[in-house]
């Protein structure tokens, strides 16, 4: 599929940012786990990256035509994040914390708050947004993991494999912003690769989440087996390097 000693060498001589063309599709669960290392430990990181303020605060920022803003975010919601990350790993619901597997989200903001509160707010001020979508306890967020898993075979039939089974049917997760490390199990039996985006009618669907990615220079720790590591959060995502 590809070349991880390629990948590797252009991971190594390219910028210090991640971009889209870092992430292959189609990959074997192997190549995934492989790759995930060497990007743990590779100079690439995530563009507009959070970072902790002089009083402690994290603030994400986010770009708002040629300037960036800050956006301030609650311990409740970093905390949140972590043990989603945790829980998942434990729960063998993601195998690596990338764009490849477990690294970007969606939004269920409830309905009320939605009218009331966000939909109030000019969108030039999108940093002001977000800090009203992520610091509000009661939004659910959701992630599509095994984004470029290989899960299905030339005939687009879930491969025979229990591992890549079970991460088929637990694709979309959905945690709580309570600090409480919950996470619920979506299915969507109608998608061939089972994604959802359907809470309840109380939320509405906000599409532009947050996006992680493990590196051993991330701002915020993290538990697995025992081991502490790192993961960076923006809200920017991974572009295509030729939009830099």
């Amino acid at each position: 599929l590809f070349s991880l000693g390629l990948l590797f060498s252009n991971v190594l001589m390219g910028s210090e940012y991640l971009y889209e063309e870092d992430f292959p599709w189609n990959q074997s669960l192997e190549e995934i786990i492989q790759h995930s290392k060497m990007l743990y430990r590779s100079p690439k990181r995530l563009i507009d990256r959070a970072y902790r303020a002089q009083s402690g605060e994290v603030i994400i920022p986010v770009r708002i035509g040629d300037i960036t803003k800050p956006v301030r975010v609650s311990n409740l919601f970093i905390q949140s994040i972590t043990k989603h990350i945790e829980l998942a790993l434990k729960r063998n619901y993601v195998d690596v914390i990338t764009f490849s597997d477990m690294g970007h989200s969606h939004f269920f903001i409830p309905q009320t708050y939605y009218d009331d509160v966000v939909n109030q707010i000019p969108v030039e001020d999108k940093h002001i947004i977000y800090e009203k979508i992520l610091n509000h306890p009661k939004l659910k967020i959701l992630y599509h993991t095994a984004e470029q898993l290989t899960m299905l075979d030339e005939n687009q039939e879930l491969l025979k494999d229990r591992h890549i089974q079970w991460r088929f049917f637990t694709r979309n997760l959905i945690g709580d912003n309570e600090g409480l490390g919950q996470l619920e199990l979506l299915h969507n039996k109608t998608h061939r690769y089972n994604t959802a985006h359907d809470y309840n009618d109380g939320y509405r669907y906000w599409g532009g989440g947050f996006y992680i990615s493990a590196h051993q220079d991330g701002l915020i720790p993290f538990k697995v087996n025992g081991e502490t590591r790192y993961f960076d959060i923006n809200l920017e995502g991974i572009n295509p390097k030729k939009n830099f």
